[in-house]
């Protein structure tokens, strides 16, 4: 048996194993390969970077779409002078104190909202798997679950030679390897298809960093897709 790979019409990549002697048109169409693909190689095919390992090097991760709906000064007085806080529902509005953000909650709700339905996915922690086969990769403090405060975490498009499947398992992990899951949730999944970089092997599989925090006292992790981090190395 030969592996096959091609970059399918759909999102992500459609991977079938096909006998690399196989005449059978049927049998061909239905492993996958679309009408135009259906005669044989005169070489067994095998995988190729044709163009999916393009840029893969790179310590960069590609942005989804920038958004600019707050400048670097206080939402409600304009200030931009002094230390801002972020709005902990959206992480975008930003204010100088809480008496300014208390006095701009009347207009800034139905924005948060907003915000929140469109550039967040909300995991339900008491539905998700703890996944064990991760290692710590630093000894930083581990992500706060009361505070909300916003950290990094991995996701990870479950296992190699598959074929897109929204319902697959994800991989969530920090650094400290403290969160550390399995859930499946379709949005995350064509958002790390769409947009990760190929995991460690380069095969199939992808990888995308994303900010994220807790929310409940830790019962719910709310990630964030407006705005992706910086690149990480592990």
């Amino acid at each position: 048996m030969q592996a096959f790979l091609r970059e399918n019409t759909r999102m992500g990549m459609d991977i079938s194993l096909v006998q690399s002697c196989m005449q059978n048109k049927q049998m061909l169409v239905m492993t996958g390969m679309p009408e135009d693909e259906l005669s044989l190689y005169s070489t067994s095919p095998v995988i190729t970077d044709r163009n999916f390992l393009r840029n893969n090097a790179e310590m960069t991760q590609q942005r989804i779409e920038e958004k600019h709906y707050f400048g670097e000064c206080c939402y409600y007085c304009h200030k931009s002078d002094v230390k801002l806080m972020t709005c902990i529902a959206c992480h975008m509005a930003k204010y100088c104190e809480k008496l300014c953000q208390q006095s701009d909650w009347a207009r800034h709700k139905s924005t948060c909202k907003v915000i929140r339905q469109n550039f967040t996915s909300t995991i339900d922690m008491t539905k998700t798997t703890h996944y064990a086969q991760v290692k710590p990769k630093t000894q930083t403090k581990a992500p706060d679950k009361k505070k909300g405060k916003r950290f990094i975490v991995k996701i990870q498009s479950g296992k190699e030679y598959e074929r897109y499947n929204p319902n697959a398992q994800l991989r969530i992990y920090d650094e400290t390897a403290t969160v550390s899951f399995e859930c499946v949730n379709p949005s995350l999944y064509h958002l790390v298809v769409e947009c990760g970089k190929l995991g460690a092997i380069q095969i199939s599989t992808k990888k995308l960093f994303c900010w994220a925090h807790f929310e409940g006292g830790g019962c719910k992790l709310v990630v964030h897709l407006d705005d992706l981090p910086p690149y990480q190395d592990w």
